[in-house]
């Protein structure tokens, strides 16, 4: 894809044991109502359906596609199949691992899987969840606190755009690489979280910068975890 826009917002759905996609229909409504049309041309939203069950996959990407065709034809929206664990074929894994270990190492392949497409996208790179709701000024916000955060001195990896640090992290998508290569190095050994704090202080940034009145926010604020109880095991 030859088109950088300004800013990907990339949302993974995980395949539940109902096969229901209703959650991220919600952010994706929230998203499409909050965006201006000025705007849309800045932005690309990326829906990670993240299986290996081609199935779903199609049955899920098919119900989407039909729901929200205008903006899809118009590249605002992606809808894009990630490989639960694909790519553990690429490294040699260890004969036994932990059941802490392969969950983990599930979840930072997850993330490669985001980085990895997003990072041709655009300049900047936001993680949401599939249960977000976002407010009407999101963008104005997140130009507000980039634009705050960008002058000399002042030395940023990561930027919060919510209260919980599950998601809502804005990356310049120039580092995504660096964070790839680690991924793919640590495979289970650290989780993405604490990579992004890691990279956070490695790259000199001394303190989490969060945005004193976040544009997002969980439907369900008890939410705290980024894969779901019922997640189905594929």
């Amino acid at each position: 894809m030859n088109f950088v826009g300004y800013l990907t917002i990339t949302i993974p759905v995980i395949k539940r044991y109902n096969n229901s996609v209703v959650l991220v229909e919600s952010t994706l409504n929230s998203l499409i109502s909050s965006t201006q049309q000025k705007d849309i041309s800045k932005i690309v939203i990326v829906v990670f359906l993240l299986t290996n069950d081609p199935v779903w996959f199609e049955k899920a990407g098919k119900h989407l596609y039909n729901k929200y065709k205008e903006p899809v034809d118009k590249g605002f929206i992606q809808i894009v199949r990630g490989h639960r664990n694909g790519l553990s074929k690429l490294l040699p894994f260890p004969g036994v691992e932990s059941r802490k270990e392969k969950e983990r190492r599930e979840e930072n392949f997850q993330f490669l899987n985001i980085l990895g497409y997003a990072k041709n996208l655009s300049t900047y790179t936001l993680l949401l969840d599939e249960d977000v709701l976002s407010q009407r000024d999101y963008f104005l916000k997140i130009l507000g606190f980039i634009k705050e955060n960008t002058r000399p001195y002042r030395v940023w990896f990561v930027l919060n755009f919510s209260h919980s640090n599950y998601m809502g992290q804005l990356m310049k998508t120039s580092d995504s690489l660096k964070l790839i290569k680690l991924l793919v190095f640590l495979r289970y050994d650290l989780n993405y979280w604490s990579l992004v704090e890691y990279m956070r202080v490695l790259k000199g940034q001394k303190k989490t910068y969060r945005i004193k009145n976040p544009p997002f926010r969980y439907i369900d604020i008890k939410r705290r975890t980024f894969l779901p109880k019922n997640y189905s095991k594929i």
